[in-house]
C-alpha cells in the first residue's frame, strides 16, 4: 500500500486494476476479493455493495484518464483542436489501453439498461469530456452554441470509433475516419 492511502483508497486502486483485466462479466467478490488481498467481506464493509465497489472502482479508472489528459494539457497549452484529438486518439489506440475501451464499453452498455450505478457513471463520462471540449473549442473563438453542439458531436465519433476499433481492429481505419472527422470540424470554425 503506498504511503498515506487508506485500506480502502488501497482497496479501491487494486478493484480498479482488476476490473480493468478482467472486465465486469461474471465478476464476483471471492475473485476480485482474493485478487486484492482481502476478503469479500471486507469489500463490502469498506464500500457497502458490490454495485458501489464496482461504481467507485469505475471513477478510479475514470480519473486516472482525466489525470492523463489534464497532464497533457498542461506540456501542451498552445495545443488545437487537431492536436487534442491526434492526442486523445494516439491514447485510445494504444494496445495497453485496449482493458480501459472495454471496461468503459460494458460499464456504457449496461448505464444504458439504466442500472443505477451504471447509468451515473455514462452520464458523468459523457459530460466531463464534452465539458473539456467545448471550452477548448470556445477558447479557440466558437460561438458557446456550436462548440456545445461539436463537443457532443466529436465525443461521440470518438466513442464510436473506438468501439468500430474494438469490433473490427482497424485501428488504422478509425485514426483515417477522425482525421476526415477533424478536418470537417475544422472547415466550419465559425459556426
Amino acid at each position: 500500500m503506498p504511503k498515506g492511502w487508506t485500506p480502502r483508497e488501497a482497496l479501491l486502486s487494486a478493484a480498479a486494476d482488476y476490473l480493468l483485466e478482467n472486465g465486469l462479466a461474471d465478476l464476483s467478490l471471492r475473485p476480485l476479493a482474493s485478487a486484492t488481498g482481502t476478503s469479500a467481506r471486507m469489500l463490502v464493509y469498506h464500500f457497502g455493495s458490490k454495485e458501489r465497489l464496482i461504481a467507485d472502482a469505475m471513477a478510479e479508472v475514470r480519473a486516472r484518464q482525466q489525470k492523463l489528459t489534464e497532464k497533457w494539457g498542461r506540456r501542451h497549452p498552445g495545443s488545437t483542436f487537431a492536436d487534442l484529438m491526434e492526442f486523445v486518439w494516439s491514447w485510445v489506440s494504444a494496445p495497453e489501453h485496449e482493458p480501459y475501451l472495454r471496461l468503459f464499453q460494458e460499464v456504457l452498455g449496461r448505464g444504458i439498461r439504466k442500472a443505477p450505478y451504471f447509468a451515473e457513471f455514462s452520464r458523468a463520462t459523457f459530460e466531463d469530456w464534452v465539458l473539456k471540449i467545448q471550452r477548448r473549442l470556445e477558447r479557440e473563438g466558437r460561438p458557446a452554441a456550436a462548440a456545445r453542439a461539436l463537443a457532443i458531436l466529436t465525443v461521440s465519433t470518438v466513442r464510436g470509433l473506438a468501439l468500430y476499433s474494438l469490433a473490427t481492429k482497424d485501428k488504422r481505419g478509425a485514426r483515417e475516419a477522425l482525421r476526415v472527422f477533424v478536418a470537417l470540424a475544422e472547415s466550419r470554425r465559425g459556426g
